[in-house]
Order: C-alpha cells, then sequence, then structure tokens
C-alpha cells in the first residue's frame, strides 16, 4: 500500500468499496439513460462520423481534428461488432455511448482521490454520488461527447499532480506529463497540466522548503513532465505539424492583441450608435466581460441544479480560507481561475457562447467542496433553530442529510427524463425514410441527425445569394454607395443614383455571424481595401430613394432613429469627401481593417440599409468594402458598384442530387406552399417538438 501519512494509508480497502458503490450506482443510471436515449447530439453525430472515416483514412482525420475520442469509439465499435452488425447506426452508437460510460465510470477513480486528498474519504464519496445524479454532466454520456473520456485523463493528471505537491514525490511529474498527452488527443485543453507543473516547479525552485525536494529533483521532474507529455503526443504532433493546436492559437493571438486593429490603434472599434459618440482605442477589457461572466455562472448554476451552487461557493471559501494547505489553495485556485479565463476569453474574442458542457471539467474537479458547504449551511440551520451548542452539534448532520436528500431529489426527475423526449419526430421521420427510400437518395434535411439515423447521405439546403452590379468607378474620386433590401428588393444606389434593381424570392437575410468589417472580405485576409472611407452608416430598415438622396446629399436622415444600427464616421488620418465630414480613413490595401463585430447582435433584421462613402486609385480590382460574409457585401470590382446579400439558413434553393426534403413548419399552417426551387411532393409528415409549440415535420419528394 501506498502510504499518504504516518497514521493512514492512502488506498485501503474502505477506498476500493467506495470506488466500488460509486461504479454501481453510476453504471446502473448510465444503463437506464442509454437505454432510454431517443436522440443523441449533433455533436455526437460528428464524433461517430468521425470514427467510420478513421479506419479508411486515419491521417486526414488526424491532422483535421484530434483523433482520440473517434478512435475510441472505432475501437468500442469493432468490439460490439463481434456480437451485433456493424452496418446498423445503432451499433455505432451504442459503440460510442458504452465507450463513454466507461471512461467517466474510470474517471471516478481518480476524481475519488482528488477529493480524499482534498477534503477525505466520506466527503469525497458524497461529492461523487452529487457529481453522478447531477442530469446535464451525466448527459453528455448519452450525447456521444468527449467531456468525460477528456475528464478521464484531466482529472488522472490533476491527482498526480496533487499527490506529488502534497508527498514530495517528484517523479509522478512523468505520469502528470503522460496523462497530459493522452488527454491532449482528445481535447488539446489537457495542456493545461503542464501549466500547473511549470507553475508548482517555478515556486519550487524559489521556495524549495516548500516541496521538500532539492532543486535538481525539481529539475528533473521537469523533464519528466516533458517526456510524459511527449511519448502519446510525439507522432500527433509531427503528423499535424503543430505543437500547439491552431484554433488555440488563434484564440491565444486574438486575445492578446487587444483588439487593437492592424496599424491602427487609435481608430473606433465600435463605431457611433445614434447620437451617444463613444470612441474605443485598443481594449484591453473587452466590453462584454460582463456578459461573459453571466453567461459562465449560469452554465455552471444549471450544471449544479442551482441547488448546489450555494454550498460549492461556500465550500470553497470556507476550505481555502482555513484549513487547506498551500499545495491545495495553489493548485485548485490555478484549476479554477484558468478553467474560467478560457471560456470568459473564448466567449468575449470567438464566440459569444459558454456551453453547460464546457464546464463539466470545471465543476468536477471542484465538486469536492459542496459537501463542506453543505455541512456549514446545516451548521448554520442548526444553530438558527437550537442555540443550544450540544443539540446543534447534534442536529447539524442532520442538516447535512436533509439539504443531501433535497438536492438530490431536485436533480432526479431530469435526470431520468430520456434524452431528446420531446424530439421524437425526427426518430419517427428516420424511421421513415429508411423504410420508403432508396439507400442511395439524398436526402436535404433541416437537422442531419436525421439522415444519419436514417442512414441516408446527407443534402444541405443552398441558400439564395444575389450579386447586382452597376455604375462606373473611377480612379481618385469620392463615390457615395449604398445599398437596400426589403425582404422582396435588391437594390443598389451610386451617388444618390438608383442604378441596379432586383426582384427575390428569399425574404430573410442570414443570420448574423460577428463576423461584419470594414476595409476587407469578412471571412479571410483576402480583399482587402485600398483607399479611403468615410462616413459608414447601416440601418434596419430599406430606406427610400428620397433618404439615400439626403444621405448622398450630406444629411444624415433619422440619426436618432431607433432603427439605426449603426454609424461611423471615421474620422481618421486623411482628408474626408467633404469639408463639412471632416476627416476620413485611409485603408492599405494589405492589412488595414476595422471590426464591427459590436454591431452584429443588431443586424437580424428582414431589412437593411447600407450606406457609405469610398474613393481608391484603383477600381478596376476586387476590393471589399464593408462586408458580413452570412449577410451582405458592399465592394468595387473591375470598376463597378457590387451589392451582395444571402438569405437565412437553411435557404429554399433544392441542391441538384437531392430526392427528398424535410421541412419543420408550423402546424396551424393548413396549407403550406414551401416555396422551394423546384416542384416538390408530400410523402409523410408528423408533430415534432411538441412540448412547447405544435410543430410539423413533414417529408417532400423532390420531382
Amino acid at each position: 500500500m501506498v502510504v499518504c501519512n504516518s497514521e493512514n494509508r492512502f488506498i485501503g480497502k474502505r477506498d476500493l468499496i467506495h470506488i466500488a458503490i460509486l461504479w454501481a450506482i453510476a453504471l446502473v443510471i448510465g444503463v437506464y439513460l442509454i437505454a432510454t436515449t431517443v436522440l443523441i447530439s449533433k455533436d455526437g453525430v460528428f464524433y461517430i462520423e468521425r470514427a467510420q472515416q478513421f479506419a479508411s483514412d486515419p491521417i486526414k482525420i488526424i491532422k483535421a481534428h484530434p483523433p482520440g475520442y473517434p478512435f475510441l469509439i472505432m475501437v468500442a465499435h469493432r468490439c460490439a461488432a463481434l456480437f451485433a452488425d456493424s452496418t446498423s447506426v445503432f451499433t455505432w452508437i451504442y459503440a460510442a455511448q458504452s465507450v463513454t460510460l466507461l471512461c467517466r465510470l474510470l474517471a471516478l477513480t481518480p476524481l475519488y482521490f482528488i477529493g480524499k486528498l482534498l477534503v477525505g474519504g466520506k466527503n469525497s464519496v458524497v461529492a461523487l454520488l452529487i457529481l453522478i445524479f447531477l442530469p446535464y454532466p451525466t448527459k453528455t454520456v448519452c450525447d456521444v461527447v468527449r467531456e468525460w473520456p477528456y475528464l478521464l485523463f484531466l482529472a488522472t493528471g490533476f491527482f498526480f499532480l496533487l499527490w506529488s505537491a502534497k508527498s514530495g514525490k517528484w517523479w509522478l511529474f512523468g505520469l502528470v506529463g503522460l496523462s497530459s498527452g493522452l488527454g491532449y488527443l482528445i481535447r488539446p485543453e489537457s495542456q493545461q497540466l503542464i501549466v500547473y507543473g511549470l507553475l508548482w516547479v517555478a515556486i519550487s525552485v524559489c521556495r524549495p522548503k516548500l516541496w521538500g525536494v532539492c532543486r535538481w529533483k525539481t529539475l528533473t521532474a521537469l523533464v519528466l513532465l516533458a517526456i510524459g507529455f511527449a511519448i502519446p503526443t510525439a507522432l500527433y504532433m509531427k503528423c499535424t505539424g503543430q505543437i500547439i493546436d491552431p484554433r488555440i492559437r488563434t484564440r491565444i493571438i486574438k486575445c492578446f492583441s487587444l483588439n487593437s486593429l492592424p496599424n491602427k490603434t487609435d481608430v473606433p472599434k465600435e463605431s457611433v450608435v445614434a447620437s451617444n459618440l463613444h470612441y474605443n482605442v485598443a481594449e484591453i477589457v473587452p466590453r462584454n466581460i460582463l456578459k461573459a461572466f453571466s453567461e459562465l455562472f449560469e452554465s455552471i448554476g444549471e450544471n449544479l441544479m442551482w441547488f448546489f451552487m450555494l454550498p460549492l461557493v461556500i465550500g470553497l471559501w470556507y476550505r481555502l480560507r482555513g484549513t487547506a494547505k498551500f499545495e491545495e489553495q495553489f493548485l485548485i485556485t490555478a484549476f479554477a481561475l484558468a478553467n474560467m479565463a478560457v471560456m470568459i476569453l473564448q466567449y468575449c474574442y470567438n464566440s459569444p457562447e459558454i456551453s453547460r458542457r464546457w464546464t463539466v471539467s470545471l465543476i468536477a474537479v471542484t465538486v469536492f467542496y459542496v459537501p463542506v458547504g453543505l455541512q456549514v449551511w446545516g451548521n448554520w440551520l442548526g444553530s438558527g433553530f437550537h442555540r443550544n451548542q450540544e443539540k446543534n452539534e447534534r442536529n447539524s448532520p442532520l442538516w447535512f442529510f436533509i439539504l443531501l436528500v433535497v438536492g438530490v431529489s431536485i436533480c432526479l426527475p431530469k435526470l431520468f427524463r430520456p434524452l431528446g423526449l420531446y424530439k421524437n419526430g425526427y426518430r419517427t421521420a428516420s424511421k421513415w425514410l429508411n423504410k420508403n427510400t432508396a439507400p442511395t437518395d439524398t436526402v436535404v434535411v433541416p437537422d442531419r441527425r436525421i439522415a444519419f439515423y436514417a442512414q441516408r447521405p446527407e443534402g444541405e439546403m443552398q441558400r439564395a445569394k444575389s450579386a447586382i452590379s452597376a455604375g462606373q468607378i473611377t480612379s481618385g474620386s469620392w463615390f457615395h454607395l449604398a445599398g437596400t433590401f426589403d425582404g422582396e428588393s435588391q437594390k443598389l444606389y451610386v451617388n444618390g443614383e438608383l442604378v441596379a434593381a432586383k426582384k427575390l424570392m428569399l425574404k430573410t437575410l442570414g443570420e448574423s455571424n460577428n463576423d461584419l468589417v470594414i476595409g476587407k472580405h469578412s471571412s479571410g485576409s483576402t480583399s482587402y481595401f485600398e483607399g479611403v472611407i468615410d462616413d459608414v452608416i447601416l440601418y434596419g430598415r430599406a430606406l427610400s430613394t428620397e433618404e439615400i438622396k439626403s444621405l448622398h446629399n450630406n444629411d444624415v436622415p433619422g440619426i436618432e432613429s431607433s432603427e439605426l444600427v449603426g454609424y461611423c464616421p471615421l474620422d481618421g488620418d486623411t482628408a474626408g469627401m467633404d469639408d463639412k465630414l471632416n476627416s476620413a480613413m485611409s485603408f492599405n490595401g494589405t492589412s488595414d481593417y476595422i471590426d464591427l463585430s459590436d454591431w452584429s447582435s443588431r443586424l437580424n433584421s428582414d431589412a437593411i440599409t447600407v450606406s457609405i462613402w469610398v474613393k481608391t486609385e484603383l477600381p478596376n480590382q476586387s476590393r471589399w468594402v464593408i462586408s458580413s460574409r452570412t449577410q451582405f457585401r458592399i465592394g468595387i470590382i473591375e470598376s463597378k458598384a457590387y451589392f451582395w446579400i444571402t438569405e437565412k439558413s437553411p435557404g429554399h434553393e433544392i441542391p441538384p442530387k437531392a430526392a427528398y426534403v424535410v421541412e419543420i413548419i408550423n402546424n396551424s399552417q393548413a396549407e403550406w406552399n414551401p416555396g422551394f426551387s423546384k416542384k416538390v411532393e408530400e410523402k409523410y409528415s408528423t408533430l415534432v417538438n411538441n412540448k412547447k409549440k405544435k410543430r410539423r415535420l413533414v417529408i417532400y419528394k423532390v420531382l
């Protein structure tokens, strides 16, 4: 046995009993949830498809995505294929869910010992029982996502790191690196273990007595950490040619660029909205950070069913400010802050979303403080009802038990509700497609899971795109460009005159993708604009011809209007197109652009007007002046003004090879014209999403 201190063995018979109990409960719940799952997640479909491709082209999968989880699914499927039909989609689904459940069971072991090192064996058991009964973390198993496989290696590495820090076993750093490397093959975020190890080594070098390890052993631990990480990752990194995952590297660069503009740190990122002028130079603190904290708080609260949120906060505060030793204070604080910081930066600089799944690892490693918080809470309740200290001490365990039972009772209804219950219509439609269509028939679907369960090739409805161009843009002169869309017509104006117009079938612009920019194409580093831009204005409605003429005459109509999306005067580094409008902004054609992503939340509209003044010396080249990839673009192409728009997904343009189309409509519409680009015939319909709204899923055959 491994000895942790002079009085207690670290791993004993009682620990094995605790782990067996946790495994048994988690296994029973996991099997029940797998058996009752109606529909897995879209990400689950993605991972299963990667696993299906892994055997035939592993290099392609390795280069495109971390291969660890698809590889585990593939191995599980090959084992399942010994007893079931290997071609069935359900064999793939059950194999993926089973291997994920296995990883969850295995992860409970290092998590238990983390809890034992932090708060003792009894509290660790209680904490993990709470974790097992939490609905959202548990149902990630059925969703077929990589949270629990990732958590298995993250928890294992963190356990070895915490054990090493507490006991002075420096050689355990090799196992920390190995765990981090194996986890890296599943999710690159597992590299955080290396960071914690480096921080601990740095502190230990400065304060040798803290760890009780001499400096040469400390440095040796650092070498073991690197070697352990390299053993499972060397071939993967050689294959991809990357040490740090490119997505993570891009996020880091974007975060530390401080939102400044290339070659321009003195221009506004958020432009003028209505009459409230607000200029912003290179941001150190993003303006949506409070919203990010709110989303993070909500995600953690939902995962903890809100009831266990307060005990977690109380337990962390009580423990870390009280009896916790330095290694616990340092490593737990570093883990919590690092994970929260990553999610906050992800929200602020990349995608404004914090999924419940992303906080599962944070909750799993800190859930051990929930029992501590429940005990403190129970003591408060006991002292409130009984002033006698002896009765208070006797009743505190009772209050603890009551609070625990109440919390678990809150979890049970949601935990045992079948996953995807209210989308059973998707499965019904999939069965119909599987029985009534040929295996080679391409099915256009609003949700890819329908085609996946039907085992049919998936098609994507094409969004209608429309472009109009006209006018003659000459070198060295100012031009006023304006484009409008009102749900039916697309119009382009040059210098206040209507030069092109087009009637359209699409009724709604695409949804904003937070990618609105001035001076280049929004989806890449090409087509930078070279010239001068002044006065950018966006409206959430289509202005009339008279109003466009007013804009051309330097009269901004309705600048105080609530329909104004944004107004950016671009008072910058060069002369404007009119003395009345002060100065303008020059763009070098290689790297200059302005990020207007803050406008994106206000761009989801059925109508729009874009107004902008431009001057260029190179009108014959293709240059984008303002661009939002999923909604609109205005630019100059071969000396002509160009206005491009796209409709909202999923669109209505049926792709050439599609044999069937699946649509979801409001059930109240007795007669509904889908308005597709080809003739269709209704073949089947069923109710779907009937929890809140009565909606109908309809299957059409393309004629």
